[in-house]
């Protein structure tokens, strides 16, 4: 496993969870939105918050539409980008709230923006997996590089990952997420984490996109911790009532909040697969409930134990059971009443 640093925060296996919260355009093309989500994600105790940069002339076609039913997307997204030179205030005020930044460029020109304003990740999409120009100016930023694989193939991946060590990027994560909103639990596939983990030796994250209506949404991305996910990326919104953009998948502030707690509290309960001294929880519990030996009938002083004078029980006190038999034939120094346990200082 090839891990690393994010700043301070070690990303790879035995470290924990990095935790991002996902912006992408919830912010409806508002600033003022787009403070109150990374705000929620400081207050939920993200490790980062990730924006989505566009160019949209350089990213989407006029035309383009997601599916036949849908209006052109191209038309929506303009309404609701933020403006290059809005960014540079979201990630001054980011940046001083104390959260590190992730910033997905989806087209060059949004790369070299990004390079100016210094984020602790970069990100590319899977729609972009292909593109080697943008790859490559997003490894010359000189940041570690998350990058969406979702709907990609191995060499795709591979290949990807080639152009980045060729411009000497090494610190490198896979996002591992299906790509639909929102997701059908049985569409998630996640053991493919423990492949992707096997095959290029990097972390790997579990972006999650659950329907945050369902309960699950909350339990959904814990599974990927125990299956080896070392990121795991949820979307934030301001509130998803309003059923504004990326909603679907989207936790609201306090459920964000919620989510991270539980992630924490989740991830102490793997210790270490290491033989290792009983813990003092393990004795008390080993003290509490092991069956010793106990006398089964009152015994006299001077009586030779044997076999049938004593009896398996749950007790506090008593030679265990596996230690019993050099006991068989000595003589009691003083009486025994039944139930009573068989200790070393009756011999």
């Amino acid at each position: 496993m090839k891990s690393f640093k994010v700043g301070k925060k070690n990303i790879g296996d035995g470290y924990p969870t990095y935790i991002v919260g996902e912006m992408a355009w919830s912010h409806d093309g508002s600033v003022e939105k787009a403070k109150k989500i990374i705000k929620a994600c400081v207050d939920a105790k993200c490790n980062a918050v990730n924006f989505h940069i566009t160019c949209l002339e350089d990213y989407m076609v006029p035309h383009y539409q997601a599916d036949e039913k849908s209006s052109s997307a191209y038309e929506k997204l303009s309404e609701l980008s933020i403006p290059f030179d809005a960014w540079p205030e979201i990630f001054n005020y980011t940046k001083k709230l104390g959260i590190q930044i992730s910033a997905l460029c989806n087209d060059v020109k949004s790369a070299e923006l990004v390079k100016e304003l210094n984020p602790d990740v970069c990100m590319f999409h899977a729609s972009c997996i292909t593109e080697e120009r943008l790859i490559r100016k997003i490894a010359q930023i000189g940041k570690p590089v998350f990058f969406a694989m979702g709907g990609s193939t191995i060499e795709e991946i591979s290949q990807a990952i080639e152009w980045l060590n060729e411009e000497g990027c090494n610190e490198i994560a896979l996002l591992y997420g299906i790509q639909n909103y929102p997701t059908k639990l049985e569409d998630n596939n996640a053991n493919f984490i423990k492949t992707l983990k096997k095959i290029f030796s990097r972390p790997v994250g579990f972006s999650d996109h659950t329907d945050a209506e369902d309960p699950l949404a909350l339990v959904v991305p814990l599974m990927g911790i125990p299956i080896g996910a070392n990121i795991i990326e949820k979307h934030i919104t301001h509130d998803r009532s309003v059923k504004g953009t990326d909603y679907f998948a989207a936790l609201n502030p306090e459920e964000m909040s919620t989510f991270v707690e539980y992630i924490r509290r989740i991830e102490t309960i793997f210790g270490s697969k290491e033989i290792r001294p009983f813990s003092e929880a393990e004795k008390s519990y080993r003290q509490m409930v092991r069956k010793r030996t106990v006398a089964i009938k009152d015994l006299k002083t001077g009586h030779l134990l044997t076999e049938d004078d004593v009896h398996a029980m749950r007790s506090i006190e008593g030679i265990p059971l596996d230690k019993i038999k050099p006991y068989f034939g000595k003589k009691l120094n003083k009486s025994v009443k039944k139930f009573d346990p068989i200790i070393d200082e009756l011999f």
